[in-house]
């Protein structure tokens, strides 16, 4: 990892899956909770999926 950048503009284009295997790599190579290396990864491919990961990790003071 040689830098860390922060995007918040997505788009709706597929990303190739070497790609996807690049970032997963990358990932381990990031520092863990005491070099346990408790790494958990969730792929989300549907917007469907996305707004059910949302509505179970949102606080539930924020949520509707």
């Amino acid at each position: 990892m040689n830098m860390i950048i922060n995007v918040r503009g997505y788009q709706s284009t597929p990303i190739p899956e070497p790609l996807i295997e690049d970032v997963f790599y990358a990932f381990t190579l990031g520092p863990s909770l005491a070099n346990t290396q408790p790494w958990e990864l969730m792929l989300v491919k549907g917007i469907k999926e996305r707004e059910k990961v949302i509505a179970a990790t949102l606080d539930p003071f924020l949520s509707p």
